[in-house]
């Protein structure tokens, strides 16, 4: 009988070792899996890293959604629907080319209200800040003004909306004519002999030397190039369409030329100083585009 007892209970130390080591043995495989299970991501909880962060540079989000809403697919086979940015840009570059055609239509009308001038704001024409970015007589002006400026303006509506673009086109047309006015007007009192009197220093005279007139997009387009520079200096751009160089190099050789081209009074019918001045516009839309001012 007390052997028996005995085996009884010896089987059953056994089976309850055992009991216990299995009992281990799930106890560890359970941590092993919470261990490697993933968790569920909650707002309280935020994740550290850099992939979605708010950006710190010119690149707001919408940046990146802005290839994928103007694709769009029918059947097996897809089109690139021109997009609002684009928009923008076909339709700056239309309204030069109906200034250009209109010069042919009514030369005198476009002289008198689409050149700006000393003699121009003197006499009320205000609009003339804006309408002179409209209008070329040549050719090649016009075609070089457009080529420059489908190229450089193609990311900034992307970036920040058709109505930046249109925004820095338009501020950069007056910022850069009234430089050229301000400019013509420091050399007409520099070029007045000493002792001139005060009716001929402010009569015909002085508004015949100040009123040269200026037409074209050429500061408009430097305030484009200038941001677009500034955004991105790393950015290769080609030099007369041959030699590459960065963006940077290229806009300080922009800048540089214009400098001296200014000081020294040369390059003809070109206003440097409405170069200058689109390109200090440029500028202010770039420090302006970094503090978030134009995201949309």
């Amino acid at each position: 009988m007390l052997s028996r007892l005995a085996g009884c209970s010896k089987r059953l130390a056994q089976k309850a070792e055992q009991g216990l080591v299995q009992l281990r043995a799930c106890e560890e495989s359970s941590c092993a899996s919470r261990a490697f299970q993933s968790q569920p991501w909650s707002p309280a909880r935020p994740h550290h890293t850099h992939l979605f962060r708010k950006p710190t540079t010119a690149f707001p989000p919408s940046f990146w959604r802005a290839n994928s809403r103007s694709y769009y697919s029918y059947g097996n086979y897809g089109y690139q629907r021109p997009s609002s940015p684009q928009n923008a840009i076909y339709g700056l570059i239309a309204a030069n080319v109906a200034g250009f055609l209109y010069w042919r239509v009514d030369p005198r009308f476009m002289a008198r209200h689409a050149t700006v001038s000393y003699s121009s704001l003197a006499d009320g024409r205000i609009w003339t800040l804006v309408t002179a970015a409209f209008s070329h007589q040549d050719g090649w002006h016009l075609a070089a003004n457009m080529f420059t400026f489908y190229f450089f303006a193609s990311t900034i509506p992307h970036l920040y909306g058709s109505r930046a673009l249109v925004g820095l086109y338009l501020t950069g047309a007056v910022i850069g004519n009234l430089a050229h006015v301000g400019w013509a007007t420091l050399r007409a009192q520099q070029g007045m002999p000493r002792g001139s009197s005060r009716m001929e220093r402010y009569g015909v005279e002085y508004r015949r030397r100040s009123s040269a007139p200026a037409l074209g997009a050429s500061g408009a387009i430097n305030s484009i190039v200038i941001a677009q520079i500034c955004l991105f200096p790393t950015q290769t751009v080609l030099l007369y369409g041959i030699l590459p160089m960065p963006a940077a190099l290229f806009g300080l050789l922009w800048i540089a030329g214009d400098v001296g081209g200014m000081l020294q009074g040369s390059g003809g019918n070109t206003s440097f100083a409405g170069h200058l001045g689109g390109a200090t516009c440029g500028l202010v839309f770039y420090f302006l585009a970094r503090r978030g001012f134009f995201w949309r």
